[in-house]
């Protein structure tokens, strides 16, 4: 989102508070803005308008030479701001229109977003919490492509515990900086799910995920693949315990396979591969050293 830039307004008005007079009514300020108001002893007091050099103004109410209480602000590049007040910059309840399109209705303090509000922009919206113009605290992002993201936020990125969805499904755990850190909960929109760590929104760490018909994986991933110790379990009765490298059997294993047969040996791309034993469902064992599934000679 955008920030709000540091305003000029004590610049702009600071001519009118050091109790010079201004008269006649509607006279030029020393910051060259012309004022049409209120005055009550040389300082800008009550309604009034000023219109500045550089094309901005201001129309509203006026304490002691600074705006005060409710009034408009427009920019000279578009921007506009509708709201109260506080010695001369934006504090309270406030609408503050980007000249580029981007809208931010809630509360202000001290010239910038502060507290509860919403903050739309084209393709993105956001309501909750805001510290010095950017999402800080609990909130809700959503984007016009889908994706949504519920929970806490810090210097205006998502981060502590939330839940972020899109087409293809939902993340939730702890966010650091923007992507789920940390233990969460994958849940696929066609049913799979894994439940572990994470590392930058992809599984990393102990974990188990199932997917959508019921095939088992757990153990240690990297980068979002199973690549480590784990164990597989298979819908077709398939059983798996060793080593992984990207899902696929690696390494030293043991495998028992649905017709009842067992291997336990070295394995390699998800084959038979190096020095293992083959036995039978019907007790005969082959052993040796095998190649793609085969015992070589």
């Amino acid at each position: 989102m955008r920030q709000l830039f540091p305003l000029l307004f004590c610049c702009l008005l600071a001519a009118c508070a050091d109790g010079a007079p201004l008269l006649p009514a509607g006279a030029v300020l020393p910051g060259g803005g012309r004022y049409r108001g209120e005055m009550v002893d040389g300082l800008l007091q009550g309604e009034g308008r000023i219109d500045y050099p550089n094309g901005s103004s201001y129309r509203g109410s006026f304490k002691d030479g600074q705006w005060q209480g409710h009034g408009v602000w427009q920019g000279a590049n578009g921007d506009r701001y509708e709201g109260e007040f506080k010695q001369g910059l934006f504090d309270g309840q406030g609408r503050f229109s980007y000249s580029a399109g981007g809208v931010y209705e809630g509360h202000f303090l001290r010239g910038s977003l502060n507290g509860e509000g919403r903050y739309t922009e084209p393709g993105t919206s956001y309501e909750g919490k805001f510290k010095d113009d950017l999402y800080h605290g609990t909130g809700k992002l959503q984007s016009t492509d889908g994706v949504t993201y519920e929970g806490e936020f810090a210097a205006g990125q998502p981060h502590g515990e939330g839940t972020r969805s899109d087409e293809s499904g939902e993340l939730s755990g702890t966010f650091v900086d923007g992507s789920l850190t940390g233990e969460g909960l994958y849940r696929g929109n066609d049913g799979e799910h894994y439940l572990g760590s994470f590392r930058s929104d992809l599984f990393h760490g102990q974990g188990r995920y199932e997917d959508a018909i019921g095939n088992i994986w757990t153990g240690s991933f990297k980068h979002g693949e199973l690549s480590g110790e784990g164990r597989h379990e298979g819908t077709d009765g398939t059983r798996y315990s060793g080593g992984f490298e990207r899902w696929l059997y690696q390494r030293k294993g043991h495998l028992q396979l649905p017709d009842g047969s067992q291997y336990r040996g070295a394995f390699r791309a998800g084959r038979f591969g190096g020095p293992g034993t083959l036995t039978l469902s019907d007790g005969p064992e082959q052993s040796g050293t095998w190649h793609a599934h085969r015992l070589s000679h």
